[in-house]
């Protein structure tokens, strides 16, 4: 009878794989942000968060040019812009917080922070046109857009995240503080505009040597005209 001989090997036990995203250089960060930012748009969460806004929030049709909707019936679209703050400005100032307080994992995880502000209703949207909607998004000075027309509490957002706006570190970032300051401004003048057209305008008349804002009679020719 012929004998075998048998050995008995042991493999080796592999070497866990771990995923380690670079966070310590722009070219890191600016990867980790691009692919939060396509886990986020692609994720059902926020599908659902868009139909709950296009449904029950009315944005079908857009901010800039209200004759321009979304109804259904034409053929018209109608998109979700994230103002003042871009969804990649939103999601650096989340992934530097991860980072400063030591609990950044990875994309995934970064998305879901970020699809909770949504949630919450700490992000500012605004439904434009696809045309406007290009407009702002790659040439923001020809088109500024007044800030009580943004839906969503991002005042809270920044309040929250304050800290974590580093424009010192993040290319992303930079410059971010001096834009909202020049959006608010022109808002601010925008709505002072709108107002000044809208204060009435007094005839000061002078009775018995005072000075008594009085009603003055207007004559039917000229009311007539002003109605038409």
């Amino acid at each position: 009878m012929s004998r075998f001989k048998i050995e008995t090997i042991a493999p080796l036990r592999p070497e866990e794989a771990t995923y380690r995203p670079d966070i310590y250089s722009r070219k890191g960060r600016k990867k980790i942000v691009n692919e939060a930012k396509r886990i986020v748009r692609t994720s059902l969460e926020y599908e659902d968060y868009i139909f709950f806004l296009k449904t029950y929030v009315d944005m079908v049709k857009c901010a800039v040019y209200s004759n321009i909707k979304n109804d259904g019936k034409g053929k018209m679209s109608i998109e979700i812009h994230h103002d003042p703050l871009k969804l990649d400005d939103i999601v650096a100032i989340v992934l530097n917080k991860q980072i400063i307080e030591n609990t950044f994992v990875s994309e995934f995880q970064l998305a879901n922070e970020v699809a909770r502000l949504h949630y919450q209703n700490k992000v500012g949207l605004i439904p434009l046109s696809v045309s406007i909607h290009e407009l702002v998004t790659h040439s923001p000075d020809r088109l500024k857009i007044p800030l009580q027309l943004i839906y969503g509490n991002y005042t809270d957002f920044l309040r929250e995240y304050d800290a974590y706006i580093t424009e010192d570190l993040d290319a992303e970032l930079h410059g971010l503080r001096q834009r909202l300051k020049d959006r608010y401004d022109y808002t601010k003048e925008s709505l002072k505009i709108q107002f000044d057209e809208l204060e009435p305008t007094y005839t000061i008349l002078k009775v018995n040597g005072q000075s008594i804002p009085l009603p003055v009679p207007i004559e039917e020719e000229e009311t007539s005209h002003q109605i038409a």
